[in-house]
């Protein structure tokens, strides 16, 4: 009986070696899996500003252009304004003139 239970004994303790391996293999892997979680996360929010950079400085250049053509646009007015007046081109009416 005493050997049988030194057997036992030593089976568990043999179990117990075993799960305290099995347990710092897995807080090993858990804080190699926290160390790529983070990085990536990281690596997101880093993108994530880039993206937001680009889409506000797209943003400007689509104002800027939009105001740039409007300019274009009433200067181009302001010339056929001016023709009409020295009746260079008579049969030429404002395109604008019915949009409303």
């Amino acid at each position: 009986e005493l050997l049988s239970l030194k057997q036992e004994n030593q089976e568990k303790e043999d179990k117990l070696k075993h799960l305290s391996e099995m347990i710092r293999d897995l807080q090993g892997q858990n804080i190699d899996l926290k160390t790529s979680l983070d990085n990536r996360t990281k690596n997101l929010e880093k993108r994530n500003s880039q993206v937001s950079e680009e889409n506000m400085v797209l943003k400007e250049r689509i104002s800027k252009t939009e105001i740039r053509r409007c300019r274009d646009n009433e200067g181009y007015m302001s010339d056929i304004k001016t023709l009409r007046q020295k009746n260079q081109f008579p049969g030429i009416e404002d395109p604008c003139a019915n949009v409303q």
